[in-house]
């Protein structure tokens, strides 16, 4: 019923497509740097100050006194600083719940009013957590550093809370930017631990993209000069990975989603120091000072500039994110238009395609119900804390019940399979997965799926377009594989979204079972929205439902016997098979 002349001519837009994006490279933009040096930033008196802020304040969860108390100190030297201070109050979800928190904004006018913004968080779920309260350290120091200068941006500082997990502070600042336009945010993480983790300078957001390319080289320019070993960067597997899912751990990451050009600089990478981290005082004075340097860069350079940028870096170019759209959308062809042709002969055959789609669909119960029961429960509370931004497990640990939950639901829909199938009137499933239709009608349907994917997010169809050539072949009715061929492309399919997980593991230095609590934090908190989870689910079920038909086509392959469409031993091929005998009766 698949007609292959069809998947063949599907490959001529393809390679026009790679002929067009073998064209399409382009260069990177400079990194703006500055002869200012800034020696200014006095790395003794900054670890001083670290060394005070975290034996006063061991305490800080969001919202704790101990967190409110150490914003009114940030507020109190902002002011001292000859900053104008502006204190906002207001209640968000933390890893401890609703909490109510504070986030404390500093602003210095400049020449011009467009911004620069230094912003970090104060809070942390351990206690102690000196490394991680060294941002503030610095941004207290940076203060006194810029209350003597006359700038050229309006220069902006912000201490937030719920950078321990959600990331609450940052997204309200996010939302209620006052003053002029915001040209750059350096989010100023942990800029104290012994333990250094490349990359140094991240720009990934929680949305498809990733921060305005020419801040991050500024960053990573200043990193070079004043640390003295190059930021480090993401290879293309890495960039491929947070673009087709994007996760991050980070403030930079909540400020990119919301529109502001952010990026986090943090000594021990994305996925920060643990609470017991060794600090030292010449990695606090070289971190700080690139920052400085980053920010006298930014004050004399042209504006920054932003836009969602979804382009993949390739050594010293960059790869443009249409032309990954536009090879994708090609690669997508030859799937969709075997399945259109072959639903249309299904049609013209007047075979029945219901029943094949209705069981193909009852497949993705088990993860429907699974995303709304921990989407519900999340939303009522009764998962606990979970925040709106992603958090790692140090600060929200594996909850072992909602874990329990979660599996006793799926477990109940994949039981109830049965049921829904007797209420549609499908009495025997392997017949209907044997049926002419299924196959065309499920490669239909997952490729319209794959379609929607594809415009939302051409990196994350880039999941989903691979499995769909491979389960070509399991999927056809007319071709006759063994089981354990059919089995294995079935499966084959599923090895992008598996390369995913694997890579998460060690981007964020999680085990399995961290990753998939992670998972669910992002469904509860919001993270991963509705559509989202619904599009993912039916997704997944209809891999399933692949791997299912696979198995039971193979099964009965062997017994049947093959189509006769030429005359020839298996028919009878005597005188008159091949008409015209009436010449031979003729007398």
């Amino acid at each position: 019923m698949f007609d292959w002349r069809v998947y063949r001519a599907a490959a001529i837009p393809f390679v026009l497509a790679l002929v067009v994006a073998a064209f399409s490279f382009g260069d990177l933009p400079p990194p703006e740097t500055t002869t200012l040096a800034p020696d200014a930033f006095d790395g003794s008196q900054a670890f001083s100050l670290l060394g005070g802020l975290a034996a006063t304040y061991p305490e800080r969860r969001p919202g704790s006194p101990g967190d409110e108390a150490l914003a009114r100190m940030a507020a109190d030297t902002f002011r001292a600083s000859t900053f104008e201070v502006q204190v906002r109050r207001f209640r968000a979800r933390t890893i401890d719940g609703r909490r109510e928190i504070e986030t404390v904004i500093g602003t210095r006018p400049g020449v011009a009013t467009d911004q620069i913004v230094l912003l970090a968080h104060r809070d942390a779920a351990a206690r102690g957590s000196a490394a991680e309260l060294s941002g503030t350290a610095a941004l207290l120091e940076l203060a006194h550093v810029l209350a003597g200068r006359v700038t050229q941006h309006t220069v902006t500082l912000v201490s937030t809370s719920g950078g321990s997990g959600g990331d609450a502070g940052a997204v309200d600042y996010a939302t209620r930017v006052t003053g002029g336009p915001v040209d750059a945010v350096i989010v100023l993480g942990d800029l104290a631990s012994v333990r250094r983790r490349p990359p140094v300078v991240v720009s990934w957001s929680e949305r498809p993209g990733t921060g305005p390319p020419r801040l991050a080289r500024t960053l990573d320019a200043a990193v070079s000069t004043e640390v003295g070993r190059p930021a480090g960067e993401t290879g293309s597997g890495g960039q491929l990975l947070r673009l087709a899912v994007p996760f991050t751990y980070g403030e930079q990451g909540a400020l990119l989603a919301h529109g502001l050009p952010a990026v986090l600089l943090q000594a021990s990478g994305e996925r920060g120091p643990s609470p017991g981290a060794r600090i030292d005082q010449l990695t606090l004075q070289s971190f700080g000072r690139a920052a400085l340097r980053a920010v006298n860069a930014i004050d004399t350079g042209p504006a920054i500039g932003y836009r969602s940028d979804r382009d993949v870096i390739l050594g010293k170019r960059r790869f443009p994110g249409w032309a990954v759209r536009l090879l994708l959308g090609t690669l997508l062809l030859g799937p969709l238009l075997v399945a259109i042709d072959a639903f249309a002969r299904a049609r013209r055959r007047r075979e029945p395609m219901g029943p094949g789609l209705r069981w193909a669909a009852t497949e993705a119960v088990p993860f429907v119900l699974t995303a709304a029961f921990v989407a519900g429960a999340g939303r009522l509370g009764l998962l606990g804390p979970a925040p709106g931004g992603p958090a790692l497990p140090r600060a929200l640990p594996v909850n072992g019940l909602v874990l329990g939950a979660a599996t006793v639901v799926f477990a109940i829909g994949w039981l109830i399979r049965p049921m829904l199938w007797r209420r549609q009137g499908i009495a025997d499933v392997a017949a209907t997965a044997r049926a002419p239709a299924t196959g065309p009608v499920v490669l239909l349907g997952m490729c319209v799926l794959a379609l929607i994917v594809w415009v939302v997010n051409p990196y994350a169809a880039l999941l989903v377009i691979p499995a769909l050539h491979v389960w070509l072949i399991p999927l056809a009715p007319e071709l006759r594989v063994r089981r354990w061929l059919a089995l294995t492309l079935a499966l084959a399919g599923a090895i992008p979204l598996v390369l995913v997980a694997v890579g998460y593991l060690a981007a964020l230095g999680v085990n399995p079972l961290q990753e998939i609590w992670m998972a669910l934090l992002a469904v509860a908190g919001g993270h991963v929205g509705p559509l989202a989870a619904l599009m993912w689910s039916l997704l997944l079920g209809g891999g399933v439902a692949v791997l299912a038909l696979s198995a039971r086509r193979a099964q009965s392959a062997p017994g049947e016997p093959p189509e006769v469409t030429v005359r020839g031993p298996v028919s009878y091929a005597g005188p008159g098979s091949l008409g015209g005998t009436e010449s031979a009766l003729r007398r």
